[in-house]
């Protein structure tokens, strides 16, 4: 019986499949024993797989959603891919800052990245009419 290479193997399955999806050529997984991979690698919603036989397979991710942690700046976006695996990307969203300034006091507006809003006010604590007189010597 003869030998069938992976690589061989590969071209068939690509051929079925894409025979399957009506001459498509859809995001489909390859199924491959795991102990082929030799290395995964991520760019954001991209995954790149390789394989010890020198052949990749590079796969799109099929859903991303975005949770955001209590401190309304640190955002984390779960690429999930069609074979399963995830690349979770974490980033810190600085809020953005707007000062509004009266007679006595500072506003201090922030809106955050998922949308929150915060403000703080601060109230000059001594006034000038309160400061001690200074006798200057003549």
């Amino acid at each position: 019986m003869p030998k069938l290479s992976i690589a061989l193997l590969m071209s068939i399955i690509s051929v079925v499949l894409t025979a399957c999806a009506g001459g498509e050529v859809r995001n489909t997984v390859a199924v491959i024993p795991s102990a082929l991979v030799t290395s995964r690698t991520y760019v954001a919603n991209v995954e790149v797989v390789n394989y010890s036989n020198g052949t990749s397979v590079t796969n799109v991710a099929t859903s991303a959603p975005v949770i955001w942690a209590d401190d309304h700046i640190t955002k984390t976006i779960t690429y999930t891919f069609a074979d399963g695996t995830t690349n979770p990307v974490v980033s810190v969203v600085p809020g953005v800052s707007s000062v509004f300034y009266s007679v006595n006091s500072e506003t201090v507006f922030t809106k955050y990245g998922d949308g929150t809003t915060s403000s703080t006010t601060n109230t000059e604590k001594t006034s000038l009419k309160n400061l001690p007189s200074v006798k200057i010597p003549q």
